[in-house]
């Protein structure tokens, strides 16, 4: 297979579907004030022009990262990696569509926004949270963060078949319908099985490189060998 760059690429700097994948926005809400950044939320800042603790902002996926790790922010989980959202991805995976403007609003970097966001749980389980503490929390725990993973692996597997049905009926013309269920990792799994489907099917029609029968060949290099020999004989005679 032909070396090819997945929109999966994850933590590449120099990959551009891994600078669209971090340039999704989550839904965040400030732990601490930041001097002098109301201007950013004029609605919510201080008399001082601050940017005040409680603050919800969308933030960029690449933002989000440093800051959930300093503790300045919570993140809520997207739609699309929500349990309603798994409950219907584990029903019936291959009619999903995974494009803005779904119910759920799965994003075409459904796969690798996934992969970025499972690290950035909260290393508590949902069971040592009380009702209250759950409805409030807003970030990933850990307990969910593993049902993200699941979904995501479960979702892969079953959706990958259907890719691999449509790549080898090359006779198969992808409406624009069915393209809209695939996200950027999965259309170019799409690209790249039709194209080695076709580079097979070019290999066995080939004309001017058929490969020799087996008593053809053994006749072949019989001759080559008594070819060699019989040099050798002229050489050893003079």
């Amino acid at each position: 297979m032909k070396n090819a760059s997945l929109a999966l690429t994850h933590g590449n700097y120099l990959s551009l579907s891994d600078i669209m994948v971090t340039e999704e926005k989550l839904l965040c809400t400030l732990t601490t004030d930041f001097h002098g950044l109301g201007y950013i939320q004029p609605s919510t800042r201080s008399e001082n022009g601050d940017l005040v603790e409680g603050t919800v902002l969308d933030l960029p996926l690449w933002m989000v990262n440093p800051m959930k790790r300093n503790q300045w922010l919570e993140f809520q989980l997207p739609t699309a990696y929500q349990e309603e959202a798994r409950r219907i991805l584990c029903a019936d995976p291959g009619i999903v569509e995974f494009r803005q403007g779904s119910r759920c609003r799965f994003s075409q970097n459904h796969y690798p926004l996934g992969l970025y966001i499972i690290p950035l749980a909260d290393n508590i389980n949902n069971s040592s949270l009380s009702a209250t503490q759950i409805v409030k929390k807003k970030s990933l725990t850990l307990e969910e963060a593993k049902e993200v993973r699941s979904s995501l692996v479960s979702t892969f597997q079953l959706r990958f078949r259907q890719i691999m049905d449509w790549s080898n009926k090359t006779c198969h013309d992808t409406s624009a319908h069915d393209l809209k269920r695939l996200d950027r990792s999965e259309r170019q799994l799409l690209e790249i099985g039709k194209a080695e489907q076709n580079s097979l099917i070019s290999w066995n029609q080939r004309k001017k490189s058929k490969i020799l029968k087996p008593s053809t060949a053994i006749k072949n290099a019989r001759l080559m060998t008594d070819y060699a020999d019989s040099r050798k004989r002229a050489r050893i005679e003079v």
